[in-house]
């Protein structure tokens, strides 16, 4: 809950993070609206996600499929903004909410 939460407050900062980094989104539990969205944004994928009000398994995973071509950096980069999703989404779901906490991160996406 607490991650939906977070979605909705901070939805364009959330989507900025997973923007670039050639994620896949997938749920344990199989939703109508998230299937049927044909495009391959997982920001968006994961805010269709948040729509739904009842989910039994309160799961869902962001990843990304790496080759044998890819850098280090390219395995860096895309573990950063998962990272930064993961604490924002710890402190936020603390019974004293940080609000800005996902912001503190900003100076590190330059």
């Amino acid at each position: 809950m607490g991650f939906v939460r977070l979605l909705r407050d901070y939805r364009r900062p959330v989507a900025t993070l997973l923007e670039n980094g050639g994620y896949q989104f997938s749920s344990a539990v199989k939703f109508q609206n998230v299937e049927k969205y044909r495009g391959q944004s997982a920001a968006h994928r994961l805010e269709l996600y948040a729509e739904n009000t009842r989910d039994q398994e309160n799961h869902f995973v962001l990843w990304r499929q790496f080759g044998a071509h890819d850098s280090v950096a390219d395995v860096r980069n895309a573990a950063v903004p998962l990272m930064i999703l993961l604490d924002a989404v710890l402190g936020y779901s603390k019974r004293r909410r940080d609000r800005d906490r996902l912001l503190r991160y900003t100076a590190f996406m330059r």
